[in-house]
């Protein structure tokens, strides 16, 4: 009588282990579909960006700056915008305009005269009271 006791715990046994093995091939192959979209979303994401940089860098190229420079450059602009917009950065907005001049010092190697930063200014004059 305990022969069979054995071989049906054997064969439990041995279903149990088959079951867990494709219980985790079905699960990988969920994770694999899934680490595949995401890589390809992140692809074509990374894309995008250098579209965006290269963008920043033919601009700062055609003001003058040598390409390791305008590489540079527009990377630590498109940066510092991606943190702002992924961060959803909420800042005062009086202090963010106030900010523009030294953000273009920093980021451009430029400093805006006072008339310039004025024109500027005026064409946000509409966001000040959305933004209070």
């Amino acid at each position: 009588m305990k022969e069979p006791k054995t071989k049906i715990k054997g064969w439990r046994g041995s279903r149990d282990a088959w079951l867990s093995v494709a219980k985790d091939i079905l699960i990988d192959q969920g994770e694999s579909a899934v680490t595949v979209q995401a890589m390809a979303k992140r692809f074509r994401l990374v894309a995008e960006d250098e579209k965006r940089v290269d963008a920043i860098r033919q601009m700062m190229i055609r003001h003058g700056f040598n390409q390791v420079e305008a590489d540079v450059r527009a990377h630590a602009i498109y940066l510092v915008q991606l943190g702002y917009t992924s961060m959803q950065i909420k800042e005062d907005w009086e202090n963010r305009i106030a900010r523009v001049p030294y953000y273009m010092r920093t980021l451009a190697g430029l400093s805006p005269t006072e008339a310039e930063f004025a024109r500027f200014r005026a064409k946000f004059t509409h966001l000040d009271s959305a933004n209070e």
